[in-house]
């Protein structure tokens, strides 16, 4: 049983029960019954304050997976500076899952909640337990438990109608349980990017170009296609947004090499030097791939180098040599995984707490002055962040104002996000029409009293799908379907839309000569809130000779497809239904 192991069968020990821990508080029933009101009520909040936190990855949060034959051990912890404010562990196996997850306020628990889950044949059993605290001494303790059949999410509905228990808790947490998770450190990255180019380097190595889309940056990463984890191609990912998992390394470039009696020839002066022996060669390299050269210095420090070993190379094994080098930055990727097809637990999505939120961002955008995000959680309520540069968005934010409210302007699709602050008020324009381009985009109005005191347009940092579709035209028309649509009071009218990677990308009226450009502009919120599945819209505007000529608005639900179009010189609306009857998702178009 390696480390690790061992510590988690600790903590699973200390939640067999609220009361089980050594120490005891002390504490009188009556003194923390008084308590105890006002303590839940609070540590619903910051659970609550947390979690948003996390969603919006204000805290900075760090994972460490341990996968062997056994099983998978995760842990995971969120930091806001100096401060622990999440903590997280889970033992997975074929048998079931124990997780926990510890939520901190001003370095102390102010809550924990436990969930086992176990399966044999046809039946699952699920337990749970939340435990709430108050100067890290439970005051509460509430569980859990159903068995059924169906699989673990139907079991887990049933688990959610099941009335808790309530256990005696007057325990003191000890900290010493948890404290791998505490110390646990861990280099690796995840980054959410958007995949742009994929260029061949000569198998198995490809340099891939992605557009990282938190720190609105496009870097070109050298990697291996053996090397990392994926369940597509390479070349299926181009368009595609997916998590970038890495590690940061420091990569040593050996500039000129020379033995003791050889003649130094040009040295830059940026280059570092080393002086030390060549640690025993046991082999040239074999293939096309370089192998790697260790090069010991006299205080012991050692220096690894990739280097093709060739006969030249292999004389300097055990001799002393003279190394100039540089370093430099680099990711080591170790997987690609699209973002459709992560779960919950790769968002870092939690419903513990019935009180939990999730965070939708509908607004980032900057200036050369501040940088400002708008936010809408799962209840619909709307948060608009702001900072002042050269602050980073890792940073305390300047100025949060919540409860704004959203206004439709007009028949364009454009939104209008206001927020108030006393005399002052907020608004946030998300233009998508206008005659002129300028015009069109994100702004921010500030007013007080009703006076105009900052109108500004802002540089859009959400990037837009269409800016980053650099696939070849073959590799586009394979992955292309086509939609045919018939004018809901015109049957004579047909259009064509064509599709690609999930977006419209040309739309063709039956009788014209030629296509015009789709450039997608938004997704909508979900328009059947209340439904059994979810519906979204997503708009683009029409391009004619590059201006807007007009708005669609694309929705799908159930089997159905539509269409609205909000022409521009006028704001007449035309309305598409599919016609199932031509080929809809077909490869070929309909006329």
């Amino acid at each position: 049983m390696n480390y690790i192991k061992l510590i988690l069968l600790l903590i699973s020990i200390a939640m067999a029960s609220c009361n089980t821990k050594e120490k005891s508080s002390g504490s009188t029933q009556d003194k923390t019954v008084v308590q105890a009101n006002d303590q839940i009520e609070f540590i619903r909040e910051k659970y609550a304050l947390i979690e948003r936190k996390m969603a919006s990855q204000t805290y900075s949060l760090i994972e460490l997976v341990n996968e062997s034959d056994a099983g998978v051990i995760t842990y995971k912890r969120a930091m806001d500076g100096e401060n622990i404010m999440y903590a997280f562990s889970s033992d997975c196996d074929d048998h079931g899952c124990s997780q926990s997850s510890y939520y901190f306020w001003d370095n102390k628990l102010i809550f924990k909640f436990d969930q086992s889950s176990s399966w044999v044949g046809q039946s699952d059993k699920i337990s749970e337990k939340r435990t709430y605290y108050l100067n890290e001494t439970e005051i509460l303790c509430l569980q859990r438990t159903k068995t059924g059949s169906g699989g673990y999410d139907a079991v887990n509905h049933l688990l959610s109608k099941v009335p808790h228990d309530t256990l005696k808790s007057n325990s003191v947490f000890d900290r010493s349980s948890i404290k791998a998770i505490l110390e646990f450190t861990n280099d690796e990255f995840k980054e959410l990017a958007i995949v742009k180019k994929v260029e061949d380097a000569g198998y198995p190595m490809f340099n891939v170009t992605f557009y990282f889309i938190d720190r609105n940056e496009t870097e070109t990463i050298y990697l291996s296609s053996e090397g990392i984890t994926s369940s597509h191609p390479l070349s299926a990912l181009i368009g595609k947004t997916v998590m970038v998992t890495y590690l940061k390394k420091e990569l040593t470039n050996m500039k000129r090499l020379y033995g003791a009696t050889d003649e130094v020839g040009e040295i830059n002066p940026e280059w570092k030097r080393l002086k030390g022996i060549v640690q025993k060669i046991e082999g040239g390299s074999v293939g096309d791939l370089p192998d790697q050269v260790t090069i010991e210095a006299k205080d012991g420090s050692k220096i690894v180098f990739d280097y093709y070993i060739d006969a030249d190379m292999m004389a300097y094994s055990n001799k002393p040599v003279t190394v100039y080098y540089t370093t430099s930055e680099t990711k080591d990727l170790s997987s690609l995984k699209l973002m459709e097809e992560m779960s919950a637990t790769d968002s870092e999505v939690d419903t513990n707490m019935e009180t939990s939120e999730y965070v939708r961002n509908w607004i980032y955008a900057e200036n050369d002055k501040f940088i400002i995000k708008v936010d809408r959680f799962e209840d619909r309520t709307l948060r608009y962040t702001s900072w002042n540069k050269p602050k980073e968005i890792s940073d305390s934010p300047d100025l949060i104002l919540t409860g704004g409210e959203v206004v439709q302007q007009g028949t364009g699709g454009g939104y209008h996000y206001i927020f108030k602050n006393n005399d002052w008020t907020y608004t946030v324009m998300d233009v998508w029409m206008a005659e002129q381009d300028e015009d069109m985009g994100i702004f921010l109005y500030l007013s007080n009293n009703g006076e105009k005191k900052l109108h500004t347009k802002l540089n859009n940092l959400k990037i837009k799908d269409s800016d980053v579709q650099q696939s070849s035209e073959e590799t586009t028309k394979t992955k292309s379907h086509y939609i045919c649509y018939k004018e809901d009071t015109d049957a004579n009218t047909y259009i064509w839309i064509r599709f690609s990677n999930g977006k419209a990308k040309e739309i063709k009226y039956k009788g014209m000569a030629s296509t015009m450009e789709l450039v997608f502009v938004k997704k909508s919120e979900n328009l059947n809130p209340d439904g059994s599945y979810p519906v979204y819209a997503d708009y683009y505007n029409e391009i004619v000779d590059g201006k807007v000529n007009g708005v669609y608005k694309l929705t799908h639900s159930g089997n159905y497809d539509y269409a609205e179009y909000i022409r521009a010189n006028d704001s007449k609306t035309f309305n598409f239904t599919i016609d199932h009857n031509a080929n809809p998702y077909g490869s070929s178009p309909c006329f």
